[in-house]
């Protein structure tokens, strides 16, 4: 091996200081390799929210669980190999950077091209984990529910009912509502729009809460079969609605009838205001 082949030829601007990968000669002082290790931690705590942001995002197909996953684990190695530089001053790559490095070189990428790439799809991760929250403007994220946030969108006010026999009406009657379903259950089939309403079990393994547009019916279901309920009040954008393919009427238990349920889906966990209602 020559002499002239180390960091490329050009050791005056390039260093390897493990026999990876090149580095920039003037990031491996001491203190620009620490400043580096702290930016690493924060990419690695940004990567982290984002994952998490991912992962309580409802999605019945998964792609946001599994793309919070991948965001997770990458999370931890940058923020690792930060640790490792700040508390040493060594520089560190990720074990992604570096599998990418290595595996470009062993092709016969070029080095410092090798390099860049590896480190470029880091930058690219922590830009990704960045457009992950900034676009969750629409949503609130809270510990264990999501709070719809109306003020830039047009939106429709859904009201549910639930009776005080509900197996849920615990949780209900404090205006948290969940599908059934829950995004561990991936290895389930999800139930369609017209399963969840049809179907034999189609609410067990449903990603869909059912809501309606007329307080009324709303107030009917608080109602039976008796006894008191609540009545759950949420608006969300309109664009976040799924209309039902059910078509089923109700007589109204409270008197007015018989009326259309005014069915409608909502996918995910919602927060609402609720009313008591009492049949007495």
């Amino acid at each position: 091996m020559s002499l002239y082949d180390y960091c490329g030829g050009d050791p005056l601007n390039w260093c390897d200081p493990d026999g990876r990968c090149l580095e920039a000669a003037w990031s491996n002082t001491l203190g620009n390799t620490r400043v580096q290790g702290g930016l690493m931690i924060g990419q690695g705590a940004l990567e982290a929210t984002g994952a998490g942001a991912l992962l309580a995002a409802p999605d019945p197909t998964m792609l946001t669980k599994a793309g919070g996953v991948a965001l997770g684990l990458h999370a931890v190695d940058v923020a690792s190999a930060g640790w490792n530089q700040l508390w040493t001053g060594n520089s560190t790559q990720s074990l992604t950077s570096q599998g990418i490095c290595s595996g470009l070189q062993s092709v016969g990428v070029d080095p410092y091209y090798a390099n860049m790439t590896g480190g470029l799809f880091d930058a690219t991760m922590g830009m990704t984990a960045g457009r992950v929250m900034l676009s969750m403007p629409k949503t609130t994220l809270d510990a264990r529910y999501i709070i719809v946030d109306t003020s830039k969108e047009d939106t429709i006010t859904l009201y549910r009912g639930v009776n005080q026999s509900n197996a849920n009406f615990a949780q209900q009657s404090t205006g948290v509502v969940s599908a059934n379903r829950g995004w561990w259950q991936f290895w389930k089939p999800v139930s369609t729009p017209l399963e969840h309403n049809i179907a034999p079990g189609g609410t067990i393994f449903s990603p869909y809460t059912s809501w309606t547009t007329n307080p009324a019916v709303a107030e009917n279901f608080a109602l039976r079969p008796g006894g008191s309920g609540v009545v759950i009040t949420v608006q969300v954008p309109s664009s976040r609605i799924i209309i039902s393919p059910n078509i089923k009427t109700v007589i109204l238990i409270q008197g007015g009838g018989e009326v259309s349920e005014s069915e409608v889906l909502l996918q995910g966990t919602v927060k609402g205001s609720i009313r008591l209602v009492s049949p007495y």
